[in-house]
């Protein structure tokens, strides 16, 4: 049969399969070409050197230096320079870029303000580099800088995309299309001739049209879609402890001040000053030099703090880290001791880490929870399961309150002023959970912390003062919740407070596994007693 008959038909089949197969993303496309490029060389629709005819155009190598070029400028920190001007992703200056971000008001915290301050530099840059990896190298600050200040990376990407494809009408380099057309021109007419910038006459006015387009409408045209990875759903969270060196931009500052309020992902559980733990620090609590900050977050979260300026962590081998020298080259890494590893039952400073792998154990996890001690010792999957964690003993039989944070709260001094009674309340809410009707008990003292009310330490204050110490001693061990087993919920209500007590049954009886309770709402302040003990309920099924 002649060629000339079938070989448009199966050219045209040939065809149609390898588009199916992009469609589907049945193989990767490099993979779905080459194998149509084979088999129109073993059909002998194709000679060899017709082939490979295309690897060796001009177009070709042009833009395959494009793509080396845009690669080196993200290899020597360029981008990631630029990246910092447009951004402010640097700390070196305030070390508080989250704080000012979120600060911002009006224009300079509008949508079309940062879409703005990329899509121009995107434009000019995709000039002259080659679009695909200039997107990518720009996808990662952006969308930094979108989490930082709260705004879906869905407003931002797809301006992003059309102003590196309008900036690669200004050149004759500037897209691999503009690139290829000049090719088959000049093949067609040798003496065609396009300067550097002629495309540009008619590009210029059409990308500024574009970048106007997109500044204006993008923020009513695209969609508000939080990516998995902002949303953290089903992440694992990590503790983290940061000292506060003497220069940091921290010291001195609030906690709102500081901006460790606005961490999205983290949330700071804990202050340690000379010892003594300050559990949940309110945002008007000031830090102070050589504080020891506890964080829990996810870990992208928890990279977020290199911005904060004069962190360190202390490690296996005493040195501190400096978060702030940390890079886009560093990177954590979760390996798990296996129960023949020879790393088991030694210390981690015998592992000589920093030696070995040029590597840094920032943290050692046991049983989801870190190691406090400097002298961690690693284990398998068989070790003790016993742990402290923030405050607290844990087992598999329940979990009570660490001796030596009682300790404290029974050894503290008569109060004296407002700001006494606020530190020994702060200590001794957190332990709430083990004590029964605690805001009813407690309610004398928590009068006193209001700045409206005259400091006076009478009778009552020091009876709720000396109950609370008691309580916290005699404080039962709570057990931990089974859904398997019987539960009951035992609510109770007064004029001041609202309380209740989850219990399940156990083979020795029914054991409490915590205590709630709360002042009254205000507006539930003229409820009856029933109401109120309802209202207990349902809050406490809500926690």
């Amino acid at each position: 049969m002649d060629k000339s008959v079938w070989q448009p038909y199966f050219t045209l089949c040939v065809i149609g399969v390898m588009l199916v197969l992009l469609l589907l993303e049945a193989s990767e496309p490099y993979l779905v070409l080459m194998g149509a490029l084979v088999t129109f060389l073993v059909v002998d629709i194709l000679q060899v050197d017709e082939a490979l005819e295309g690897f060796s155009d001009p177009a070709m190598l042009v833009i395959a230096v494009l793509l080396v070029v845009a690669k080196g400028i993200e290899q020597s920190g360029g981008l990631e320079y630029i990246s910092k001007l447009l951004f402010r992703s640097s700390s070196s200056s305030s070390g508080m870029a989250d704080r000012e971000d979120r600060r911002q008001t009006g224009w300079q915290s509008s949508l079309p303000w940062i879409i703005f301050k990329f899509s121009l530099p995107a434009a000019a840059f995709s000039a002259v580099l080659a679009n695909v990896p200039l997107v990518c190298m720009l996808i990662p600050p952006i969308v930094e800088y979108g989490r930082r200040v709260n705004i879906a990376p869905s407003k931002m990407l797809m301006p992003l995309s059309f102003s590196s494809l309008l900036g690669g009408l200004l050149t004759i380099i500037g897209s691999a299309t503009n690139i290829v057309v000049l090719s088959l021109g000049t093949k067609s007419v040798p003496e065609l001739k396009i300067g550097f910038f002629e495309v540009g006459k008619i590009g210029l006015p059409v990308t500024l049209t574009g970048l106007i387009y997109m500044i204006t409408l993008s923020s009513k045209l695209l969609p508000d879609r939080l990516a998995m990875e902002l949303t953290h759903i089903n992440a694992r969270e990590y503790n983290l402890v940061l000292v506060v060196q003497q220069k940091s931009s921290l010291a001195r500052k609030s906690v709102e001040e500081g901006g460790l309020c606005l961490q999205p992902g983290l949330v700071l559980v804990q202050i340690e000053r000379d010892g003594v733990a300050i559990p949940d620090p309110g945002p008007d609590f000031v830090i102070l030099p050589k504080d020891q900050l506890h964080f829990v977050g996810v870990i992208d979260s928890l990279l977020s703090l290199t911005r904060l300026g004069g962190l360190t962590l202390a490690e296996e081998e005493g040195k501190p880290i400096d978060l702030n020298r940390l890079t886009i080259t560093h990177c954590l890494v979760e390996a798990v001791v296996a129960s023949k590893s020879p790393m088991v039952n030694k210390q981690v400073q015998e592992l000589q880490f920093r030696t070995r792998y040029n590597a840094a154990v920032v943290a050692v996890h046991r049983h989801g929870t870190r190691l406090k001690s400097t002298k961690r010792i690693l284990t398998s999957a068989s070790a003790k399961q016993e742990l402290e964690y923030l405050g607290h003993f844990a087992t598999p039989k329940g979990i009570r309150s660490l001796a030596d944070k009682i300790q404290a709260i029974v050894d503290w001094p008569e109060t004296r002023c407002t700001t006494d009674v606020r530190s020994f309340m702060g200590l001794a809410g957190y332990y709430q959970r083990f004590v029964e009707s605690y805001s009813k008990v407690a309610a004398p003292l928590s009068r006193l912390q209001s700045p409206k009310v005259p400091f006076e330490f009478d009778d009552a204050a020091r009876g709720a003062f000396t109950t609370l110490k008691a309580a916290m001693q005699a404080a039962p061990a709570l057990r931990i919740y089974d859904p398997t087993l019987p539960t009951q919920v035992t609510t109770d209500a007064s004029g001041y407070g609202i309380g209740a007590v989850l219990e399940q049954c156990h083979e020795d009886g029914w054991h409490a596994v915590e205590y709630f309770s709360q002042k009254v709402p205000l507006v539930n302040t003229l409820d009856d007693a029933r109401k109120k003990e309802l209202l207990a309920f349902v809050t406490v099924l809500k926690r």
